[in-house]
């Protein structure tokens, strides 16, 4: 059976990676746009991009799953190292697979620490988004801070530009 799902892991895993590298790609120029301020089309053309290439990712992954399962192997990362020793007992080239899949996993934390900085970044600009709105609408504001005991204290400010 290993013999018949091995070509098709081989141009999962290429594929996968292909859409990884992508994915790296889209979350650092998202990035750089967020430094740069850039418009929000520029930031929502970036978020359709990565949304693109995770649904394809979900749908590789999805066939990855279907190949561990016709291999009766558990659908984890046990399940994808005894793929990788199947492939290594019946005589086939086991380490262009394993590469892929180191250089996958690294790739794979890479982008989580790339999306999670990015998310922290949108949230940042959404927070001072909300607090300039809140100024030009002359609503108030509840500054939570540190008291000279050290014990956290509220203030409220209240700066409006102009009232409609």
């Amino acid at each position: 059976m290993i013999e018949n799902t091995y070509p098709l892991v081989v141009n999962l895993l290429t594929d996968i990676l292909k859409r990884m590298i992508g994915l790296e790609k889209t979350l650092q120029d998202e990035a750089k746009i967020l430094k740069a301020a850039s418009s929000p089309d520029s930031i929502s053309q970036k978020a359709g991009e990565k949304i693109r290439l995770v649904a394809d990712l979900e749908a590789f992954n999805k066939q990855l799953v279907d190949v561990l399962r016709l291999e009766n192997l558990p659908i984890d990362r046990v399940g994808i190292e005894q793929y990788f020793k199947n492939v290594g007992t019946a005589g086939l080239n086991m380490a262009a697979l394993e590469s892929d899949w180191q250089k996958i996993q690294e790739n794979a934390l890479l982008c989580k620490q790339l999306n999670d900085q990015n998310g922290a970044s949108i949230l940042l600009l959404s927070r001072h988004t909300e607090r300039a709105l809140q100024i030009i609408k002359g609503s108030s504001l509840v500054s939570n801070t540190y008291g000279p005991n050290g014990a956290s204290q509220s203030e409220l400010h209240s700066r409006s530009l102009f009232s409609v």
